[in-house]
């Protein structure tokens, strides 16, 4: 495993990087990556991780990174927050995150192989409840909703997906929210998004 900086490589993230559970061979990790209850993190092959990234697995399961992916600098990624026991999030082989997303897996988030994730991306299905208006909204609890990116899937800069099965194939356009099951090769936009066309469709 290679250590990425302009500084040369870094002792203390040496001794970090072997307390991780798992991890493969060829990888190339910035030494300004944060790792948060590292037995927890699972990195495969060939996998790059750039500057000032965080993987927090603090909470559920863990955080699971495939083959071959690309994580661009100042990306967030959480396993898991407390009361979420099951959640966790993975990353399929071949996959390029951009920078500066937020991914979080309270219910558990499964982003598929070779999915392209665009800058400023966001995908969190953690929220508040907020029903009783009698209550603050912060000691009303909260909820999660599982989410799941087909293989080969692209959603472009500043999108949002915040519930979802995405199936395989599909374009998420640009400012987009997405809340819903989008079949394969759907072509989606919108706020909240909506079904344009299929990718084949002329």
């Amino acid at each position: 495993m290679e250590l990425l900086s302009p500084l040369g490589p870094s002792s203390l993230n040496k001794t970090v990087l072997k307390k991780l559970e798992l991890f493969g061979s060829n990888c190339k990790i910035a030494n300004s990556v944060s790792l948060i209850n590292s037995k927890n993190i699972f990195i495969g092959n060939d996998v790059i991780i750039e500057d000032s990234v965080l993987l927090n697995a603090e909470y559920g399961k863990g955080i699971y990174i495939e083959d071959n992916v690309t994580i661009k600098r100042f990306t967030t990624i959480t396993s898991s927050g407390y009361g979420f026991p099951g959640g966790f999030v993975k990353i399929g082989k071949g996959s390029h995150i951009g920078t500066l997303n937020v991914l979080t897996g309270h219910a558990g988030l499964d982003i598929g192989n070779n999915c392209l994730l665009g800058p400023f991306v966001s995908i969190n299905g953690y929220s508040h409840k907020f029903d009783q208006k009698d209550e603050l909204i912060k000691r009303q609890g909260d909820k999660s909703n599982p989410i799941k990116i087909g293989n080969d899937v692209y959603i472009a800069t500043r999108s949002s997906v915040i519930k979802g099965d995405i199936g395989d194939g599909c374009i998420i356009s640009a400012h987009s929210l997405v809340n819903k099951d989008f079949k394969p090769f759907s072509i989606i936009r919108g706020l909240p998004a909506k079904f344009v066309k299929f990718r084949y469709e002329k």
